[in-house]
């Protein structure tokens, strides 16, 4: 039992690094390129440009990362059932993990305890990073969309804005697009044969990832 859980553990583990990790990319582009944005059109120094959105609702956040995780291997391992597995991932779990890599990053500009993803009921994540640019607060907000397609997740970028300017264009949306599909299909390819995601379902709240996992009874009579 202890080879099943390690394996089931190491899947759902590739599976929420490369989530929050795509995440994590996300920022760094979007910042980079509003930044640029702003510095294009002269709105560097604008007040209005920079007046801080408001994300679709506030997160409240009472665990740490490491009750986070421990509570999503727990949970992936009790839903095991005939070589099906299913995790629940709620607002909470992945703000607190999307926190825990934003901190690593070391970045000064992004305001690591406010920062927040929300999962929208018609298909979407929220990302809500507040930061500073030039000495000045305001936040970065965009959507992120997961689904499946011929059983690979595939990601897609809607609106992203920084403050109140809408990034122009598309090099946010399909620059962010492509590294978050790198970082997916990275940490996916890792555990392919292992896992095999079946559904990605979304409420109000919290996104249900399923999936089939596979592996070799022989390996208990090792």
């Amino acid at each position: 039992m202890a080879a099943v859980e390690q394996q089931e553990k190491n899947g759902w583990l590739h599976l929420l690094i490369g989530l929050v990790g795509g995440c994590l990319i996300l920022v760094i582009l979007a910042v980079i390129a509003g930044y640029v944005a702003l510095s294009k059109t002269g709105l560097v120094g604008s007040e209005k440009s920079f007046d801080v959105p408001e994300p679709v609702r506030v997160v409240e956040v009472d665990s740490t990362f490491d009750e986070i995780q421990s509570t999503l291997v727990k949970s992936a391992l009790s839903s095991l059932s005939n070589g099906e597995v299913s995790l629940l991932l709620t607002d909470e779990m992945l703000t607190v993990l999307m926190r825990d890599g934003l901190a690593q990053a070391g970045e000064e500009a992004f305001d690591v305890e406010r920062a927040q993803i929300a999962v929208v009921e018609d298909g979407h994540l929220e990302l809500f990073i507040p930061l500073a640019i030039n000495d000045r607060e305001t936040a970065l907000r965009a959507e992120i969309g997961l689904a499946l397609t011929d059983g690979r997740v595939k990601a897609s970028v809607g609106e992203v804005r920084v403050g109140n300017l809408k990034l122009p264009g598309n090099f946010a949306t399909s620059a962010s697009e492509t590294a978050i599909q790198s970082a997916l299909d990275s940490q996916l390819d890792d555990v392919q044969g292992a896992l095999q995601l079946t559904g990605i379902e979304y409420t109000d709240g919290s996104l249900r990832l399923t999936g089939d996992v596979d592996f070799n009874p022989l390996q208990f009579l090792q």
